[in-house]
């Protein structure tokens, strides 16, 4: 079973070499950096460390869907630029797919926000539970999907933003996505910038209104 590891990016030059660093030292075969246009150095960084690199079109969507055409591996892993993966993630992966059925081998890890507080301790047992009980999985949560699910359900959708909502929906429908401890650490910017009150405010807002019919585009401009 191989591993490959799908990076977008847009100018993490200072966040793209530890996740680089992490994700091979869980062991993944490949490692696929699919840049938007960056004017910095995250480009010869990540060719600096052996990762294959995809200059794309600026879209998350658009972006991990030609890393995931370009992959050649049994399971891809979709990792945002600032999570970190544990050392134990893809061995979880490893010892849960025997069983699960064709339908159901796809998923995503607990998180570990790099932020003391109980508020964030309650973010990250809020999105667990998103993720297992409602069958969401957003991108931080580093999605992993087997190679042939991801292709009879048509991959993500080329959408600047709500690319794994899309997709998330998708999936569930067949069966619910499979939690694992992992856990994959994430710095929590967002949250730290505009507060953890005002950003899941955002992010319920944003997902009402996509779920009421706004286009993705439009939302990308609030985002």
């Amino acid at each position: 079973m191989k591993f490959s590891i799908v990076i977008p990016t847009l100018n993490e030059s200072g966040l793209i070499d530890s996740t680089i660093r992490a994700s091979q030292a869980a062991g993944a075969d490949e490692i696929i950096v699919c840049d938007g246009g960056s004017s910095d150095t995250t480009v010869s960084i990540a060719e600096g460390l052996g990762c294959r690199v995809i200059e794309t079109e600026l879209g998350r969507g658009r972006q991990l869907h030609a890393g995931a055409l370009a992959a050649n591996g049994d399971i891809f892993v979709f990792v945002h630029a600032d999570t970190l993966l544990g050392t134990a993630c893809l061995d979880q992966i490893k010892a849960c797919l025997p069983r699960c059925d064709r339908l159901a081998r796809w998923g995503c890890f607990r998180q570990q926000i790099r932020l003391a507080g109980r508020r964030y301790r309650w973010l990250e047992s809020g999105n667990a539970w998103r993720a297992s009980k409602r069958g969401y999985v957003y991108g931080d949560q580093a999605m992993w999907i087997h190679r042939n699910l991801y292709k009879d359900v048509g991959g993500f959708a080329e959408v600047p933003l709500m690319e794994d909502v899309l997709i998330s929906e998708t999936l569930r429908k067949r069966k619910p996505p499979v939690l694992l401890p992992g856990p994959v650490s994430i710095p929590g910017r967002h949250w730290e910038k505009r507060g953890v009150i005002r950003t899941t405010i955002r992010n319920w807002s944003l997902f009402l209104r996509y779920r009421m019919g706004t286009p993705p585009a439009v939302l990308a401009k609030r985002y």
